[in-house]
């Protein structure tokens, strides 16, 4: 049987990071590009009750009459950003996708064409999938909670509540390799992306989980020095960032301080979607040579 390895496939973002740093730079102008996209459709969409709306989401109501209204508000600019976001989502994994897997496509791979389409079918599909899985959840804790309140059902309960959640997340991570496999063949490749991930679901869950934890530490990482950075430049200069009455120099270095910010997003993002394009390659590549 066909097989990778965790460590490798775990690594492939930060690998990539470090031999591509252009690439990624690139990726992180992107994605600054998005957020002043979002900003504008948020501007346009939510106009006077903009700065009304992130007062809110900090601080969530807990009465539903006022939450209906934060709802109803926040509609408007959910209902533009929310096709514009999976656009980008697209573009952003495809690229990493190719560059992994068909790296002779070029340097960024960013464009809008029918891998991006490709990916938002896939996209799609897991969200279906997710709803179903979730939809199943709560069938389960409907009929767990009409048993009897007695040591053996709550047993039984918290069995079937375990194995629910263990399908799901079997089920989601057999779909893991689909997008991966639908830019490599350049078509959905549905049964492909299955077929590759069965008898793997723990190694493929293993490198997911590593993943996860390496973009944690590089996160928390680069926040404490672009923190650190910023204080000593705060103790040296006296600006205050994003001071509203800090003048040109805290607003320069505010946008300053985004740029990071959105640079350090990009990087975790890389290393939490290479790592399926990195399975994929190996297990394809040690299935067609099994063929051959």
């Amino acid at each position: 049987m066909a097989s990778f390895s965790v460590i490798d496939a775990a690594l492939e973002g930060i690998r990539l990071t470090r031999e591509k740093p252009r690439i990624v730079l690139l990726w992180g102008l992107f994605y600054i590009g998005f957020i002043v996209v979002l900003g504008l459709i948020a501007y346009a969409t939510l106009g006077a009750h903009m700065s009304e709306l992130v007062t809110s989401m900090r601080k969530p109501p807990t009465d539903p009459v006022a939450a209906e209204k934060l709802i109803t508000t926040a509609l408007p600019f959910m209902s533009v950003a929310g096709p514009v976001s999976w656009v980008f989502m697209a573009m952003f994994t495809a690229a990493i996708y190719r560059r992994v897997l068909r790296p002779e496509d070029g340097p960024a791979g960013l464009r809008l064409g029918m891998d991006e389409l490709r990916l938002l079918a896939v996209f799609a599909l897991l969200c279906l999938v997710l709803m179903a899985m979730l939809s199943v959840l709560t069938l389960v804790d409907f009929v767990t909670a009409g048993l009897p309140d007695n040591q053996v059902s709550v047993v039984f309960s918290a069995m079937l509540r375990a194995a629910s959640l263990c399908a799901t997340i079997a089920v989601l991570t057999r779909l893991s390799l689909v997008g991966a496999a639908s830019i490599a063949q350049r078509r959905i490749a549905i049964v492909e992306g299955w077929r590759l991930s069965a008898g793997h679901v723990l190694r493929l869950l293993a490198t997911y989980l590593l993943a996860t934890a390496l973009a944690l530490v590089v996160l928390i990482l680069m926040q404490f020095v672009l923190g650190a950075v910023f204080m000593v430049l705060g103790g040296a200069t006296g600006i205050v960032v994003g001071a509203p009455n800090g003048g040109p120099a805290a607003m320069a270095a505010f946008l300053v301080l985004q740029a990071f910010a959105a640079l350090i997003a990009t990087c975790a993002y890389v290393i939490l979607q290479a790592p399926p394009a990195a399975a994929y390659s190996a297990l394809a590549g040690e299935a067609a040579r099994a063929a051959a």
